[in-house]
């Protein structure tokens, strides 16, 4: 089977056992249980699966168990479908991710030609935890709204050796290659894009933050982002941070799996001499600001995240 309730599910197969009343005058109920041995969930292998399904008579269906194994961690979550306008039928999603492979998602997520499928993902990658809530309208992605968190932990979650030798030379540091162990990300769901309000990785001596967008479920990824050193130089530190973001911003593009770092520079009127003048920053700029102020150690910001219109 196969259906679309704010996630996609495909490639689903399994049993059924259900029961299905109908006394007359519209009291109908059901109650169903689904077991299903495999199934992908917008793109990402899940086994073990189990659902439960229970409709009244006003035509709401509950769902309150979803879960399923996912490699080598957990799928938990609940939802509900209910009459909408007209013969549509509206719907709200809560799942959950808890201690799964990143590695093994990122395959999943990459389109790859079979045959390359089955190479053994690097398990040193780190282990992966989400939570997301949606609603919108049974069968039409573009409708689907909600927001969620991911986290990343453990494992050389991406390697970018010359944005890592850039970053560390700019902190007067000696450019070594470190590895990227920590992710955290807050994104809002808008149809099929995913707005990343604000995402910071981290090395043992380096962060990056920043914000942008990702196409779903291709994961196309469009990300501005600065860095800060953990490991600073009292005074020398802060006024080099403060030259080089006036002058340059980090470009993330490609994919997830495959991520496109470059450097981004401002435009000749450069943001020193716009403020110089008392022209104020971008919205960019403002962004990047607040990021980096709720980063910063008892840090915070004041203000609500700005939900997409």
């Amino acid at each position: 089977l196969s259906g679309e309730v704010g996630a996609q599910i495909t490639r689903a197969r399994g049993r059924l056992d259900f029961t299905y009343e109908d006394p007359g005058a519209g009291d109908s109920i059901l109650d169903l249980k689904a077991i299903l041995d495999a199934f992908h969930l917008s793109g990402i292998a899940m086994t073990n699966g189990r659902v439960r399904v229970t409709g009244s008579p006003a035509g709401t269906l509950v769902i309150p168990l979803i879960s399923a194994d996912c490699h080598a961690g957990r799928l938990a979550g609940t939802a509900s479908i209910f009459p909408g306008d007209k013969d549509a039928r509206g719907y709200t999603l809560d799942l959950r991710l808890s201690d799964v492979r990143f590695a093994n998602v990122l395959q999943d997520l990459d389109s790859v030609p079979e045959e390359e499928a089955s190479i053994p993902p690097d398990e040193r990658r780190g282990l992966l935890s989400a939570g997301v809530n949606l609603r919108g309208v049974v069968g039409d992605a573009a409708t689907r709204r909600g927001r969620g968190q991911v986290t990343v932990l453990g494992g050389r979650i991406v390697s970018m050796p010359v944005l890592m030798g850039i970053v560390r030379m700019s902190n007067l540091q000696l450019p070594l290659d470190e590895r990227v162990d920590y992710a955290l990300v807050d994104f809002f769901v808008d149809g099929d894009v995913v707005l990343i309000e604000e995402a910071s990785v981290q090395s043992r001596n380096v962060t990056i933050y920043g914000f942008g967008t990702a196409a779903w479920p291709q994961l196309d990824l469009d990300m501005r982002f600065r860095s800060r050193s953990k490991s600073r130089i009292p005074l020398i530190s802060s006024v080099v941070e403060g030259i080089r973001d006036e002058l340059v911003t980090i470009h993330v593009g490609g994919t997830l799996r495959k991520p496109e770092v470059g450097l981004t520079t401002l435009p000749t009127t450069s943001r020193l001499v716009r403020r110089g003048v008392g022209i104020p920053p971008s919205e960019q700029e403002r962004r990047l600001d607040r990021i980096g102020q709720r980063l910063q150690p008892g840090g915070v910001s004041g203000e609500e995240p700005v939900k997409p219109r």
